[in-house]
């Protein structure tokens, strides 16, 4: 909405506080829009204040059953968006961390009144089969944003970081960014703060033993992961050992499962959305929808256990994959003299394919 206010209601992952964003949207508004909420009713801005304490005005405690109680909060919250909706277009963003108590707020707000919102949420990380956030109404429109392009997310980069990238820094940004302008944000930040990488005569350069992954990316990525099965975590510990994609029947095959156990782990992947069918597959290849899923569920496995998939992979794919996934493997299995062997049989190849002048 082109020169219009907005007033933001955001959820954050593993907030510990119910109603935790509607009271942080309250003492924003209080920032930096008070005269509006000189306009809210004295019942109304009493009730708030049971979440809202900045509002000033003494808490209702009316001994009213928890229902009713309830509900006279909802209402004040609906009379405080109508306000809102007078000067500003209020903005719910990242409604799938929201708690069941600002679901239920949010929804009553919007079903009692006529006020228009703009919601922004992750389709992955609601429950199962859900379309819209618990409660919500039908939206009037939805928007389904698609990754972007990488021309748009070297454009974003070279704007956050003004001159000449090494190559290989920008090509491991794009990757792992995987069309995702928040997590290319979230990698840069933390690889500036880690210092992994700096700017040297005009370039900026990677230095590879730093540690990138951000706090606030492994919480949101983990929070994913801890919602899984067991068994589902099993078989998708074992798929990331093949890399971002992976057939079906090597999964099933380093882990020793039966076809039944081996489609249940995999179902649970495809309903959270972790992984997509690749295309023109037949159904026996799939893919994370993220690369740092594989990375995050590796780096979950136990050391030995992580070693000997590996070694279990290199065994299973020898003859029918390159050398150079199979040299990683070995390296990762800490098979020193099948990875020396691999990686030059690799090196060779290249040579032969002009890879190198």
């Amino acid at each position: 909405v082109s020169g219009a206010r907005l007033a933001l209601l955001e959820a954050i992952a593993d907030d510990p506080t119910p109603l935790g964003a509607v009271s942080r949207f309250i003492a924003r508004l209080q920032r930096y829009s008070p005269a509006m909420l000189t306009e809210l009713s004295a019942s109304s801005k009493a009730e708030l204040s049971r979440i809202a304490p900045a509002l000033g005005a003494p808490p209702s405690d009316s001994g009213l059953p928890p229902e009713v109680a309830r509900l006279k909060l909802f209402e004040a919250f609906t009379e405080l968006l109508g306000l809102v909706s007078r000067s500003s277009v209020a903005v719910f963003e990242n409604l799938q961390w929201a708690d069941e108590s600002t679901l239920a707020l949010l929804a009553h707000s919007l079903r009692s009144s006529d006020v228009r919102v703009i919601a922004s949420y992750r389709l992955e990380d609601l429950p199962t089969g859900q379309q819209l956030p618990k409660g919500f109404p039908k939206a009037r429109q939805t928007v389904h944003l698609g990754a972007l392009s990488n021309s748009d997310l070297e454009n974003l980069l070279q704007a956050l970081l003004t001159g000449e990238i090494e190559p290989a820094l920008q090509t491991e940004l794009l990757l792992h960014a995987d069309g995702n302008p928040w997590l290319l944000e979230e990698r840069l930040k933390a690889m500036l703060e880690s210092k992994a990488i700096g700017r040297h005569a005009g370039l900026w350069e990677w230095n590879r033993a730093q540690a990138t992954l951000p706090d606030s990316l492994t919480g949101l990525l983990s929070h994913r992961v801890q919602q899984l099965t067991s068994a589902t975590l099993e078989f998708a510990r074992a798929a990331s050992v093949l890399g971002r994609a992976f057939s079906f029947e090597d999964t099933r095959a380093l882990l020793d499962w039966s076809d039944d156990a081996a489609l249940a782990g995999l179902e649970g992947l495809l309903r959270a959305r972790f992984v997509v069918e690749s295309p023109a597959s037949d159904g026996e290849v799939f893919r994370f929808t993220h690369p740092l899923y594989a990375e995050l569920l590796r780096a979950g496995l136990m050391t030995l256990k992580r070693r000997r998939l590996h070694q279990r992979a290199a065994t299973l794919l020898a003859g029918r994959t390159e050398p150079l996934e199979l040299s990683e493997h070995f390296l990762a299995g800490e098979q020193w003299a099948q990875a020396l062997e691999s990686g030059l049989l690799a090196g060779q190849r290249a040579q032969g394919l002009a890879a190198y002048p």
